[in-house]
């Protein structure tokens, strides 16, 4: 349901790449800024963080996020340190929202997104 004329895109995303389109909106809403110097990383795998980070600014800019994360609300995590300063709130928010759980008291943040991760954020997302 979100939208936009895509008027430029990252240097890494050809023209007639499947996704040239849906990554040129999400640039141009904010939802990513990609890797930096103008790329976005397209056959690079995604860290947990980085797959909150772009949920929750889609979320929110669809007006489907009901609360603001914090920092604090990380603190049941012993790994929270390792969550990149951009990405916390983000993080938090997912969290808070009851998207993320973590694991064992983990939240894995530099860790890759796996399949089933991303299927079970889907779930929670489209079930709520």
């Amino acid at each position: 349901g979100i939208d936009a004329k895509v008027d430029g895109n990252f240097a890494d995303v050809s023209s007639d790449a499947y996704y040239y389109k849906e990554i040129g909106i999400a640039k141009k809403l904010g939802i990513t800024n990609g890797t930096g110097k103008n790329k976005f990383g397209v056959g690079a795998s995604i860290t947990r963080q980085d797959m909150m980070a772009l949920t929750e600014k889609a979320l929110k800019l669809m007006n489907k996020l009901n609360q603001q994360g914090e920092a604090s609300d990380l603190d049941i995590f012993a790994d929270k340190a390792q969550i990149a300063p951009y990405a916390i709130n983000s993080v938090a928010s997912m969290v808070k929202e009851g998207l993320i759980m973590g694991d064992n008291g983990k939240i894995n943040p530099q860790g890759n997104t796996t399949r089933a991760e991303a299927a079970v954020l889907l779930y929670r997302i489209y079930n709520r």
